[in-house]
């Protein structure tokens, strides 16, 4: 009704004209409960809106809240203007700028008056969080989902000035390193630099960025270095597949003749009349499809499709890649042992005496990080190895801490203890034993699972991957051991150790429990197995059971079954390798002393 209006006179909408070509008409914007609507001021254009109104009201039931509608007008309208537009709707006037759908719309340029309730918004949000609750690690996921996303929808639709996106920043940084707003304090790092991605920094956003999402999606011409680095990037990383209209995508388009290419093939003789011998060579590179559409090839992404992700990832600044960095930030330990850690390396951390003597505190832990990973052929960063130091240092600070503040003994065993704590490994089974572990892996509907069987000095006897279908996770579980059990019968192994990552499963199998069609055949299955192989099922952490959960996630395609690690794909072989525990002797006790040295 609202849409047929304008066409039949009752009202005029206004014209928006953009750029070349015919100008559009905007009767009014609609979402949910909220409408906008565009008219020129006149009588009879405010007496059909009010028709309009009072037959929406009268057909749908609903009653529009007149209290919270407002109407806006141009500030050089009369006062009798004005008041024929509130006596005719019944509405009250408002100003400029107002608020419409949580973003605040104005005639005029930003300014950082229109962006105060965005800044106090996110300032009521952290004052929320009592920063003496929260450990480092918290407050990093805090900042990464929840904090930075609350002004982003804002920050996409306008263009806020840089004072904005400053504030909001230094909120931020206020809350990550526990200091005030309203005070000068100490900021250990300036948030541009934990900008960069999470193998240099610590993933956090920088908020003025995107204030280039939406006039790239909309199409608007961009100005600066970030625009020019863009523009720069989409024409190297653009390419094309020639289709049967033979053009390319340029601007204008070239074509090819009908003289040099036909039959699917370039016409050499063709080729030799107009270029020399080397060029000839570089077309004959370059293959068309004559039975295909053209199509365009982004090299930016490794889908060779173009998207706004992979176009801002090619200009986003990053940093060389450090090794350091990335066994800091290996996603194994918790993220405040992380944090802890990358902030020693980096000499954000204020102590006192011999440390604080030090003037190359990055050089010196980065070197033990290092030499203690390169002491062994072989690893990956995924190791538990790599783990160790992280958590050595963690347990070395707390341990120091305690010490200084508590009045407590410092004990280097205590330390160790502490560290043996927290570790998760695969352990050989006992002298004449196996031990079988088994996962499994649901993705899209799809079933999968895989296991692997060690006898007691840590030799493969077997690993097998296995396709299941369409089924549930606990029901996918359980054919994974159904499976690894059946092989380990039909080879006559005995005195069997089972390890699954599942506590339900654990609990369900050793239960009498009768479980629901299909899954209580599996348990009856696998307990009578168990039995007769005199063999028992127990849990084990899901960063011990790495080498059948890569197994489990192979997706292959088809059932696969080996016997020696060499039939093994090269990633599961080698974390295989590692979870034997071949690696080479090493003595820590260098690396450990001097660490133990620098802290106290």
């Amino acid at each position: 009704m609202s849409c047929n209006a304008p066409l039949t006179g009752r009202w005029t909408s206004i014209s928006c004209r953009r750029g070349p070509g015919f100008p559009t008409r905007v009767p009014y914007l609609a979402f949910a409960d909220n409408m906008l609507i565009f008219a020129r001021f006149s009588s009879k254009g405010l007496d059909a809106l009010a028709n309009i109104f009072g037959y929406y009201q009268s057909c749908s039931g609903q009653k529009i809240n007149v209290g919270k509608s407002s109407f806006l007008i141009s500030k050089w309208a009369t006062e009798d203007q004005c008041a024929m537009v509130s006596s005719k709707l019944g509405f009250q006037r408002q100003g400029f700028p107002f608020t419409y759908l949580g973003a605040p719309l104005m005639r005029d340029r930003p300014t950082c008056v229109v962006f105060d309730a965005v800044v106090a918004k996110l300032r009521a949000r952290l004052l929320h969080w009592s920063t003496r609750l929260l450990s480092p690690g918290e407050k990093l996921v805090l900042l990464r989902h929840v904090l930075t996303s609350i002004p982003m929808y804002v920050l996409q639709v306008l263009q806020p000035p840089k004072a904005v996106f400053a504030k909001l920043e230094k909120i931020c940084n206020a809350f990550l390193w526990d200091k005030s707003t309203e005070t000068r304090g100490i900021y250990w790092m300036a948030w541009e630099k934990l900008y960069y991605p999470v193998d240099e920094g610590v993933g956090a956003k920088v908020l003025r960025k995107y204030e280039l999402s939406l006039p790239l999606c909309s199409g608007l011409l961009g100005h600066g270095d970030d625009w020019r680095r863009l523009g720069d990037e989409l024409k190297s990383k653009s390419s094309g597949v020639l289709g049967k209209d033979l053009s390319t995508f340029g601007h204008p388009p070239a074509y090819v003749s009908g003289g040099i290419f036909g039959e699917g093939n370039w016409k050499i003789d063709r080729l030799r009349e107009w270029v020399p011998a080397w060029v000839i060579h570089l077309v004959q590179d370059i293959h068309i499809y004559p039975d295909q559409e053209n199509c365009m090839v982004w090299l930016g992404s490794t889908t060779r499709e173009f998207s706004l992700k992979s176009a801002w990832a090619t200009i986003r600044q990053h940093w060389e890649p450090s090794q350091v960095d990335r066994m800091v930030w290996n996603g194994l330990v918790p993220l405040k042992v992380s944090f802890f850690v990358w902030r020693l390396v980096h000499n954000l951390i204020p102590l006192e005496g011999r440390f604080s003597i030090l003037q190359s505190t990055f050089s010196f832990v980065s070197s033990l990080l290092l030499a203690w990973f390169y002491s062994s052929s072989g690893g990956t960063i995924q190791h538990i190895r790599v783990v160790v130091p992280l958590l050595v240092l963690w347990r070395l600070w707390k341990a120091r801490n305690n010490a200084r503040f508590d009045s407590s003994r410092f004990e280097a065993t205590t330390v160790i203890v502490m560290v043996e704590q927290v570790m998760v490994s695969w352990k050989r089974p006992p002298p004449h034993t196996f031990k079988l572990n088994t996962n499994a892996s649901v993705v899209h509907g799809r079933a999968t699972g895989g296991g692997v069987l060690r006898n007691s000095s840590g030799r493969l006897m077997f690993a097998f991957y296995k396709e299941f279908g369409d089924k549930e996770v606990l029901v996918a579980e359980n054919l994974a051991v159904l499976h690894g059990l059946q092989l380990c019968r039909d080879r006559q192994i005995q005195s069997l150790l089972v390890e699954v990552d599942s506590q339900a499963l654990v609990q369900l199998i050793h239960s009498a429990r009768v479980s629901k069609w299909p899954l209580c055949n599996t348990l009856h299955q696998i307990r009578h197995l168990l039995a007769s192989l005199s063999s028992s099922v127990s849990h084990i952490f899901r960063e011990a059971n790495s080498s059948s959960d890569r197994l489990a996630n192979w997706r292959r395609g088809m059932d696969w079954f080996c016997t020696s690690p060499q039939q093994l794909s090269s990633e599961v072989g080698q974390l295989f390798y590692w979870t034997l525990g071949r690696s080479r002797r090493y003595d820590s006790t260098m690396s450990i002393g001097s660490v133990l040295r620098v802290l106290l």
